[in-house]
């Protein structure tokens, strides 16, 4: 079902079209009378301002259909990508006319999709489709620089960003400290987010130190690590 083009269900007004002599159709043929006012708006420039409103309230209802799905808790942002309109395409301000639908539901396109966007206004209906495209980002620990093999991780070669979800294989620290001072056990490029089972605290054949006691006596041992391990294993 078609929808109004904004969340709340109410219409989205968009800013008057010239009409054939540039001026708004509110004040067609004021100037002609000696009006003081200042010269009127070009035709082109309003239709570009008309197609750019378009195209923010299209984003702000993606963004709701696509922020309503049972996944919103899963990432932490929702970024909606909308290409340049064309605005000789808009052909009328449609007010309360203006009406928006998906053209696939939103749980079956969580990448792209296409918003249909029609004006009913009588004897000035247009219809215009958009296609968008829908990211869902997630804040993860990632490169902030090439890092070769068995290099240290930490402030210096990592930051903390939002990345697109589908980049974050094998789940993804949030935060350098739970992962500063161990090595990395693969190259990674600038940019790249760091999953878990990509780095060690403890790497396979590090020299280890083994410690074993209680209160009242320790015992330690020098020894080689079989296995790659992280904090905590």
């Amino acid at each position: 079902q078609a929808k109004p083009g904004t969340q709340n269900g109410a219409s989205t007004a968009l800013p008057a079209r010239a009409d054939e002599n540039g001026a708004d159709s509110g004040k067609k043929g004021a100037a002609g009378r000696g009006s003081t006012d200042q010269p009127d708006s070009d035709p082109e420039n309003m239709q570009e301002e008309l197609a750019d409103t378009l195209r923010g309230a299209v984003i702000e209802f993606a963004e709701d259909e696509y922020g309503q799905l049972p996944d919103r808790a899963s990432y932490d942002s929702l970024e909606i990508t909308v290409p340049r309109l064309d605005a000789r395409r808009i052909k009328s301000d449609c007010g309360e006319s203006l009406q928006m639908e998906l053209s696939k539901d939103a749980e079956r396109a969580p990448r792209t999709n296409t918003v249909r966007v029609r004006c009913t206004l009588p004897g000035k209906s247009w219809r215009l489709p958009v296609q968008i495209r829908i990211t869902k980002l997630k804040k993860a620990v990632v490169a902030s620089a090439d890092i070769e093999r068995d290099e240290v991780l930490g402030e210096g070669n990592l930051s903390e960003r939002l990345t697109d979800v589908t980049r974050i294989k094998g789940g993804a620290f949030d935060s350098i400290a739970a992962i500063s001072g161990s090595r990395a056990k693969r190259r990674f490029s600038a940019g790249d987010p760091v999953p878990a089972g990509s780095y060690c605290a403890v790497c396979r054949n590090d020299e280890v130190t083994l410690e074993a006691g209680n209160a009242g006596l320790t015992i330690s041992t020098a020894g080689t690590a079989l296995e790659d391990g992280s904090v905590g294993s």
